[in-house]
């Protein structure tokens, strides 16, 4: 993380910059599995959420987006288009991730919380079970952002808006991590994009930081399901329905039309 804040980046140190590798040119040269990026609108207005130093106000925020419909729609989404992946649910704060989980388990689906008020051992007892397979889904707020890898995590579920590129690039990492048995591996990044009316900074979306909606490594193996010409193993841009009063995001045109409402 080359520029991890504005007071810590590696330019303070090293004044002329040789070279950048982004995460699309990390994929490409086979450094980082396939990745693909999805972006479900909410219809929930967050223009009077204030933000202070440069992210969403967190108490307020919650108030707004930890609500049943937005929570169900990723349960829902995830038991639709990744059923059986392992995956990380990043939310607001541990009360939003209590919240998620319990819908994950009322829907069959084993989820756990993993947060800073576990003891060290619990950490180490949860991490175990997910990465034994026993825990499908591992609901957190940020404390999964750095340092955590498991090959068999698939799928990032971002319930939390940020406006940081930083931890936008980070969360998405946590599942683009090569699986030596799985060499055709998607790394699938849902950003869930609320509405903001006001003329004011809008969240990063992993789509920023990928630069496209999809991302194929340049070499990948014969045997796996077929491709759809954005990427994405078995599936088509016509497949992707719409959760229940809300807009899933799946291709570049679409993208475009976010980014002319954003301006």
């Amino acid at each position: 993380t080359p520029d991890y804040t504005p007071e810590k980046g590696v330019s303070r140190l090293l004044e002329h910059e040789i070279y950048r590798m982004d995460v699309g040119e990390a994929i490409r040269a086979g450094m980082l599995s396939h990745a693909r990026t999805e972006i479900i609108r909410t219809r929930i207005d967050l223009s009077s959420v204030p933000i202070k130093n440069g992210e969403y106000v967190v108490d307020e925020m919650e108030q707004k987006l930890n609500v049943p419909a937005r929570n169900k729609a990723a349960v829902d989404y995830y038991m639709k288009e990744f059923m059986g992946k392992q995956g990380v649910a990043y939310c607001i704060k541990i009360s939003h991730a209590e919240k998620v989980k319990e819908l994950f388990v009322e829907a069959g689906v084993e989820a756990e919380v993993i947060s800073g008020e576990n003891t060290d051992k619990e950490q180490e007892d949860i991490l175990r079970r997910y990465k034994n397979g026993e825990i499908k889904i591992l609901c957190n707020a940020d404390i999964l952002i750095e340092g955590f890898d498991h090959d068999k995590a698939a799928v990032c579920l971002n319930l939390r808006p940020t406006m940081s590129a930083v931890i936008a690039e980070q969360r998405g990492g946590r599942v683009l991590r090569l699986d030596p048995k799985n060499p055709d591996k998607w790394g699938y990044v849902i950003d869930f994009l609320d509405d903001d009316m006001g003329n004011r900074p809008t969240p990063i979306l992993y789509r920023d930081v990928l630069g496209a909606m999809a991302v194929p490594r340049a070499i990948a193996s014969e045997s796996g399901s077929s491709r759809s010409k954005n990427g994405a193993p078995g599936s088509k841009e016509d497949e992707y329905e719409s959760v229940d009063g809300l807009n899933v995001i799946s291709t570049e045109e679409q993208f475009v039309e976010i980014l002319n409402q954003r301006e």
